[in-house]
């Protein structure tokens, strides 16, 4: 149930902190991470390194804000 793109994980930490996941960010690098994110409401956001350009390339439809690393979304974010 914890395997992205299940959501187990994010269930917990709603359990754990009691907390509603609508708008909270979601950063990941594959399409199984968005997925996840987008099944509870996430703010998605797609890094392109790691495995993220390979998941653009294959999924140009994505729907997430697009970061070159995680450090230029993390400078957005703040």
């Amino acid at each position: 149930d914890c395997r992205k793109p299940k959501t187990g994980m994010f269930k917990q930490i709603v359990q754990d902190y009691k907390i509603d996941l609508q708008g909270v960010i979601n950063i990941g690098d594959t399409l199984r991470d968005i997925q996840a994110g987008e099944t509870l409401g996430c703010r998605n956001i797609l890094v392109l390194t790691g495995k993220g350009a390979k998941t653009l390339k294959d999924n140009p439809e994505i729907q997430a804000e697009i970061f070159p690393n995680l450090a230029a979304a993390v400078d957005d974010l703040l």
